[in-house]
C-alpha cells in the first residue's frame, strides 16, 4: 500500500513536533525544514487540529503545538483517518464504479482484504509517540541543515 503525500506530510509534521515538545511552531518553519510547500502543510495541519492531535494558535507568535492525546494515537488508525482511498484494488471497495464481472467468485478480493488488515494491525502496534527514538538527535540535526 502506498501512502499519499497527505499522510506522509502528516507524519512529517508530527515527527517535527515530537522533536520540539511544548513548542509552538509555524507550519512555514516546518515546511522550510523539510523543503516542501507550506500550503500543503497548512492543509494537513488543519486536519491534525480537527483530530485533536495539534493545537493551533493564531496571530503573532502563533503556530501549532502537539497535544498529549496525539502521542497515544495508533499509527494504523491515523493512516485510516488520513487516507481518502484505502482499498488496495478497485474491486475491494464498497462503491464499485466498474464492478469486476468475476468479483462474486474471485479470491483476490479476500486475499487483498487480509493483507490490508495485516498492514493496519502491524501499524497499530506503534503509537505516534514511537515515531522518534534514540536517533532523534540525528533527525533534529538533519532538519536544521
Amino acid at each position: 500500500m502506498k501512502l499519499t503525500y497527505y499522510t506522509d506530510y502528516a507524519f512529517r509534521i508530527l515527527i517535527y513536533m515530537l522533536l520540539h515538545p511544548g513548542e509552538t511552531v509555524s507550519t512555514r518553519k516546518i515546511a522550510e525544514a523539510y523543503r516542501i510547500s507550506p500550503n500543503h502543510l497548512n492543509k494537513v495541519s488543519q486536519k491534525l487540529v480537527q483530530l485533536n492531535m495539534l493545537e493551533a494558535k493564531r496571530g503573532r507568535g502563533g503556530g501549532i503545538k502537539i497535544t498529549k492525546s496525539a502521542l497515544e494515537w495508533r499509527l494504523g488508525d491515523l493512516v485510516k483517518e488520513l487516507e481518502s482511498v484505502t482499498e488496495l484494488a478497485n474491486c475491494c471497495g464498497r462503491s464499485q464504479e466498474a464492478p469486476c464481472v468475476i468479483s462474486p467468485a474471485c479470491h483476490l478480493r479476500g486475499l487483498l482484504a487480509e493483507v490490508q488488515a495485516t498492514f493496519y494491525q502491524s501499524l497499530n502496534k506503534y503509537r505516534v509517540g514511537n515515531l522518534i527514538d534514540k536517533k532523534s538527535d540525528a533527525m533534529r540535526t538533519l532538519l536544521t541543515q
